[in-house]
């Protein structure tokens, strides 16, 4: 997921936030520079996981988490 980052979340978003754990329940813990960026993921969230899902071997991630 880290590595796909950028593709993820696009280039303008990606260099705001970061991936930063992975819960054993499929929870991705992303950190977010600030609060409007914490607004406009929590806005993707579902599109953020759909891409995930499309990764090689990435089907796990059932919920997103912004801190």
């Amino acid at each position: 997921i880290s590595q796909e980052w950028n593709k993820i979340v696009g280039t303008k978003l990606s260099s705001r936030c970061a991936p930063e754990k992975l819960s054993s329940n499929g929870t991705l813990y992303l950190r977010a520079a600030n609060g409007p960026v914490k607004q406009e993921l929590s806005f993707i969230k579902k599109k953020i996981i759909s891409r995930i899902s499309r990764l090689d071997g990435c089907t796990f991630v059932k919920d997103i988490k912004i801190t």
